[in-house]
C-alpha cells in the first residue's frame, strides 16, 4: 500500500459519509448504488454497486447496505490523478477505490498491492480504453477501465500486462470526455435486473430491517415484470417471491399493487397530520381535525388500512373494527400536544400524528389490527428511521412510487 493510501487509512484525510440507495433511473432501476453527501449536503449517486462483479468485491456488503458508512476521502489524491475527468467518472472511480477490493487473478486469498491511482490508457486490439492503475499483483496491473460501448460506458476491473498500459492523465481525460452519469448507468445494461434482485435478497436476510416482506416483494415484481420467462433474474426473483409467500400466504401481482398503493396513500396522510401539529397552535389543530375535510382524511386512513389488512389476511376485515383499532392506538398517545385537544376527534387525529412522528412501543394485549397500524405509522411516518437506513428506505420509496 502506498503513502497516499496509508495516509487516508491512518485518518489524516477528511472523512466522508457514504450510503447505498437503489437507483430510480429507468436505465438501472433497483440497482444498489453507492452515494455520497457533497459539501452542500446533497446526496450524489455514483455508478458503482457494492454487489460483486468480476475481479472485485466489497467487504461486508450486508453492512454497507444496512447503514451509513464513514470512510477516508480520497478526494485530494484523485483531484491530482484524474484532473480534467468528468464528474460522473471521477465519482465512480472514487467510490470504487474507497469501497471495493481487487481480487487477484489467482483468487480472493491472494493479497493485492494497492497503489495510488495513475490515470492513463489501455491499448487493446479494439483501441484505447481509459483506465487508471490501482493495484499490482506480481507482474500484472489491476486497472479500472472506463470502456465506451454502443450504449454508455462500463466501469469494471481488469488485470493487464504493464506494457499494455500507458500513463497519460490528459489522454485519460480525453477518452472520458463527455461521459455522464446516465452513460455509466447505461453501461450496466445486462446486469441491472439481477443486481436489483440480489440487493433485495440481501435485505430480506437482514434481521434488523424495517420494511415488511410485501414491500420487498413489490419491488421484485416491478423489476421482473418485463423480463422473459427464462431470464435468470426473473427465475431468482420468483424464487424470492415464493419465500415471501411461504411466510405471508398466497399473493398475486394485484395484491402487491394494492398493498403498495395503500402504503403510498397512508404515507401522504400520516405525514400531513404529523406536520400540522405546530406548537402554540393546538386550538387551530383541534378545530382542523373536526372539519368535514379532515373527517374525509381520517376515513381515507381507515380505507387504506382496510386494504392493507385485506392483502395480509386474504379477506377484508369489518371496517368498524379497523376504525376502532386505529382509534385505540391513537388514544394511547399521552404527549402534551394531544392532551390539549378538547375534542375526541382532535385527540384521535393528534394521536395519529404523534405515532407517525414519535414511534412508541405497543401495549400488552394489543390486537393484531392495532399492532399493524402502530407498525405502519412508524414505517411511513416522520420518525426519521430512514436516515439511518438509506437503502431500505430507498426500497420502500421505489416500491410505493416516491418518498
Amino acid at each position: 500500500m502506498t503513502m497516499a493510501f496509508n495516509e487516508a487509512v491512518s485518518g489524516t484525510c477528511q472523512i466522508q459519509c457514504w450510503a447505498v440507495r437503489p437507483c430510480t433511473h429507468p436505465l438501472a432501476f433497483g440497482v444498489p448504488l453507492f452515494c455520497y453527501w457533497d459539501k452542500d449536503g446533497r446526496l450524489v449517486e455514483t455508478a458503482i454497486t457494492p454487489l460483486p462483479r468480476m475481479g472485485e468485491q466489497c467487504p461486508q456488503v450486508g453492512e454497507v447496505l444496512a447503514s451509513i458508512t464513514e470512510r477516508p476521502s480520497l478526494q485530494l489524491i484523485l483531484d491530482e490523478a484524474l484532473e480534467g475527468t468528468p464528474h460522473a467518472v471521477f465519482d465512480a472511480i472514487h467510490a470504487h477505490l474507497v469501497h471495493k477490493w481487487l481480487i487477484s487473478p489467482e483468487g480472493e486469498s491472494r493479497e493485492v498491492d494497492r497503489r495510488d491511482p495513475v490515470a492513463g490508457v489501455l491499448v487493446t486490439p479494439e483501441g484505447e480504453i481509459a483506465a487508471p492503475v490501482t493495484g499490482m499483483y506480481r507482474d500484472v496491473m489491476g486497472v479500472i477501465t472506463v470502456e465506451r460501448r454502443v450504449r454508455g460506458a462500463d466501469v469494471r476491473v481488469r488485470w493487464v500486462a504493464p506494457w499494455h498500459f500507458t500513463a497519460d492523465r490528459e489522454g485519460f481525460a480525453v477518452a472520458c470526455e463527455g461521459l455522464t452519469h446516465e452513460d455509466l448507468l447505461a453501461g450496466l445494461d445486462g446486469l441491472t435486473p439481477m443486481m436489483a434482485i440480489e440487493g433485495v435478497a440481501l435485505l430480506l436476510n437482514d434481521p434488523r430491517r424495517m420494511v415488511p416482506n410485501l414491500v420487498a416483494g413489490a419491488l421484485i415484481t416491478r423489476v421482473i415484470a418485463e423480463l422473459g420467462d427464462t431470464h435468470p433474474a426473473r427465475c431468482r426473483g420468483l424464487a424470492l417471491l415464493d419465500q415471501i409467500e411461504m411466510a405471508e400466504g398466497h399473493l398475486s401481482a394485484a395484491d402487491y399493487v394494492d398493498y403498495t398503493d395503500a402504503l403510498a396513500l397512508l404515507r401522504q396522510l400520516l405525514v400531513l397530520v404529523a406536520d400540522k401539529r405546530q406548537l402554540g397552535k393546538e386550538p387551530l389543530y383541534d378545530e382542523l381535525a373536526c372539519r368535514p375535510s379532515w373527517q374525509d382524511l381520517y376515513e381515507s386512513i381507515v380505507d387504506a388500512m382496510v386494504r392493507v389488512h385485506r392483502v395480509l389476511d386474504g379477506r377484508a376485515p369489518e371496517r368498524n373494527l379497523v376504525r376502532s383499532s386505529i382509534e385505540q392506538v391513537a388514544l394511547t398517545s399521552r404527549d402534551a400536544y394531544s392532551e390539549k385537544m378538547r375534542s375526541l376527534r382532535g385527540r384521535i387525529v393528534s394521536g395519529i400524528g404523534d405515532l407517525a412522528a414519535h414511534p412508541q412501543e405497543g401495549r400488552a394485549g394489543e390486537s393484531e389490527l392495532e399492532s399493524r397500524f402502530r407498525y405502519i405509522a412508524r414505517l411511513l411516518g416522520a420518525s426519521g428511521w430512514e436516515i439511518a437506513r438509506p437503502y431500505e428506505a430507498g426500497v420502500l420509496a421505489a416500491a410505493i412510487g416516491g418518498w
